[in-house]
């Protein structure tokens, strides 16, 4: 245990804290500087430690939004596929027997066609925005440091 007696460091002649700080003479002294430092290493490990693990924390979140704005994006891939006017409403074209039918009938379809429209004018809006900013974005590459361009 440390030769200081209120001490609790064991397996030390002397610990750091008390040979920084306990007045132990010239045999102490010398090493003083290498304490010093061993303790600012010490402290900037586990401040290194902290950064990390924040950089990590961040970082997955950010994957978990990737993966779930990439389910997302399959989900609207197939729903666009799919949109399109029903061939049962394109069927009754051929059933309009008045100019006051084909105007209702073209009323309709002009609503689904807005409505599909709209719908894609919306997606096309939101994900230029996200594009745009996401190739803004640059991270630094582990391997060799420089910033990559997505």
């Amino acid at each position: 245990r440390c030769i200081k007696d209120d001490c609790e460091m064991f397996n030390q002649l002397i610990c750091v804290n008390c040979a920084l700080f306990g007045g132990h003479g010239g045999h102490v002294e010398k090493y003083r500087d290498k304490v010093k430092i061993e303790q600012t290493r010490q402290k900037l490990t586990q401040k290194v430690s902290e950064i990390c693990s924040k950089v990590e924390e961040k970082k997955n979140i950010a994957l978990d939004m990737t993966r779930q704005i990439n389910e997302l994006c399959g989900a609207i891939n197939s729903n666009l596929k799919e949109a399109e006017i029903p061939e049962q409403v394109l069927r009754q074209l051929d059933n309009i027997d008045s100019d006051a039918e084909a105007a209702k009938f073209e009323e309709i379809v002009q609503d689904l066609a807005k409505t599909i429209i709209d719908q894609c004018d919306s997606v096309t809006k939101a994900f230029e925005a996200t594009l745009k900013s996401a190739k803004e974005t640059s991270l630094p590459d582990s391997k060799s440091g420089n910033y990559l361009k997505l």
